[in-house]
């Protein structure tokens, strides 16, 4: 049972070339697959609900990135006594075209990384936790640390936001019933804010 985690450790440990998200949703599917299993058991599904998680996810993701851009990265800017880089895509800053190639891919991305790092990740390891009380809190913290360690960069600021990112993003799956509509839709929110700004040269 621990094979599996292990497998998707040696995967993030070796990387990949484009993005470390697609081999981790082949493993993640194949495990799925190889218990009889499919996403739907792990949230990606349209409860009755969706609606509003949805609405409720795409605010409070947009809503996270401006407070971001607008009041934290400004006082960690005058803390630190330099600039925070949140200019990661360059070509994105005034090219509509590369805007849309970049909001496809991001979307596209966002909802793998989900399906993995709070669906697969979170209900496997509750699986393996004998005490199921705590069983998806654990989930959620190793989760978080595996997402940390896959898109942290290796940059200890990196490795860190992620992880917070991570708690937060699991913390919404288990708060919308186990379901991958809220924390998707708040981590495209997030991401195409900032992709936002950064085409109207804002950031």
């Amino acid at each position: 049972m621990w094979g599996e985690l292990a497998l998707m450790c040696g995967v993030i440990a070796i990387g990949f070339p484009i993005s470390i998200v697609l081999p981790l949703v082949v493993v993640s599917s194949l495990a799925l697959w190889g218990r009889k299993r499919s996403w739907v058991d792990v949230g990606l599904d349209i409860p009755d609900d969706f609606v509003p998680l949805a609405v409720v996810g795409l605010v409070l993701g947009a809503g996270a990135q401006l407070f971001n851009i607008i009041a934290l990265e400004p006082q960690l800017e005058s803390l630190a006594g330099r600039a925070v880089e949140l200019n990661y895509m360059p070509p994105v800053r005034g090219n509509a075209g590369m805007l849309i190639n970049a909001l496809l891919l991001t979307w596209a991305l966002v909802v793998a990384t989900e399906m993995v790092f709070r669906g697969y990740i979170i209900d496997r390891v509750a699986a393996l936790v004998r005490d199921k009380g705590v069983a998806h809190g654990v989930g959620v913290v190793v989760s978080a640390a595996l997402f940390a360690w896959a898109v942290g960069g290796g940059r200890l600021e990196g490795v860190v936001g992620a992880f917070i990112a991570g708690l937060g993003y699991g913390y919404l799956y288990i708060a919308g019933g186990r379901q991958l509509v809220l924390p998707i839709a708040f981590h495209a929110a997030f991401e195409t804010v900032a992709l936002v700004a950064i085409y109207l040269k804002t950031v």
